[in-house]
């Protein structure tokens, strides 16, 4: 279990320090959302994906487990048939723009397809994903 961790943690600090991340365009949100558009994986199988940053700017956020952390990644599969998408895969860190500590991560297929409400960023990462 150790050993997965490790890797999981080693992957998401790669992940991060290759990261181009573009801000999106949303005004009154708690919060910046960022997207790395050179990560974007419109062939993807079975369904396409991309990466987004949360970063809470100087807001500390606390996990179910009481752990702090400023910023998420998270990675979303997007159903471009059915314009809905899910969360697969989220790291947490320390600070503020995915930089410092990773203090969880979740890596689930359980999480069901949702349709976000009209004029939000997840219903944008769809029209990013989505559009040819």
């Amino acid at each position: 279990m150790k050993g997965v961790l490790i890797a999981l943690s080693l992957m998401a600090i790669i992940l991060n320090a290759e990261a181009q991340w573009t801000k999106l365009p949303i005004t009154g949100s708690p919060l910046d959302q960022y997207v790395d558009l050179t990560k974007i994986d419109k062939k993807r199988k079975p369904y396409p994906a991309l990466w987004v940053l949360n970063d809470f700017r100087n807001e500390e956020k606390k996990n179910a487990f009481g752990k702090s952390y400023k910023s998420t990644v998270v990675l979303y599969e997007i159903n471009c048939s059915s314009r809905r998408l899910r969360v697969t895969t989220a790291y947490y860190y320390q600070n503020t723009m995915g930089e410092g500590q990773i203090v969880d991560s979740i890596d689930t297929d359980l999480d069901s397809f949702y349709t976000p409400p009209p004029n939000t960023a997840p219903e944008l990462y769809i029209k990013l994903v989505c559009s040819n």
